[in-house]
Parts: C-alpha cells; sequence; structure tokens
C-alpha cells in the first residue's frame, strides 16, 4: 500500500491455495495487510475503518523492494 491506507488480503481459498499451489513467500511475510478468510470478516474490518485511517507500510515496502536487486538474472539462472 504505497498510499499509507489500510489494506486486507480476502483469500477464502487460501489454506486450498498454500496446500496445492504455495507461496514463494509467505503472504503474512510480505504483506504486512490483514489476511482475511470469511466474507464476514471481510465486512467488519471494511465498516471499521475510519476516515483518513493511515497505516504504517514502511516495513513491507523496504522489504519487497529490497528483493528486486538482480531479480531478472535469478529468474534466468532458476530456469537454467
Amino acid at each position: 500500500s504505497l498510499f499509507h491506507r489500510p489494506f486486507a488480503h480476502y483469500v477464502p481459498d487460501i489454506t486450498h491455495y498454500e496446500n496445492n499451489r504455495g507461496f514463494y513467500e509467505g503472504i503474512d511475510h510480505i504483506s504486512d495487510g490483514v489476511i482475511i478468510k470469511q466474507e464476514c470478516e471481510l465486512i467488519n474490518w471494511i465498516n471499521n475503518r475510519e476516515k483518513e485511517e493511515n497505516f504504517d507500510t514502511t516495513r513491507m515496502i523496504n522489504y519487497n523492494f529490497s528483493q528486486t536487486h538482480q531479480v531478472t538474472e535469478k529468474i534466468v539462472k532458476h530456469f537454467i
């Protein structure tokens, strides 16, 4: 979230996805957003937001951009 706003990941099938395909890294590791699995949780999360609410995304942005160094080279080496 580059705009420093609260955000959530609505992933009702996350367990199925993790068991079948998986993530390169856990979503909770690369993102500070709330992980929501049920529709009622999502509705509650949305309804509890406040106007002009801010969210510190510094850790997440720094982590994710630090992982882009020589990414093309890493991808090519992975497939060679």
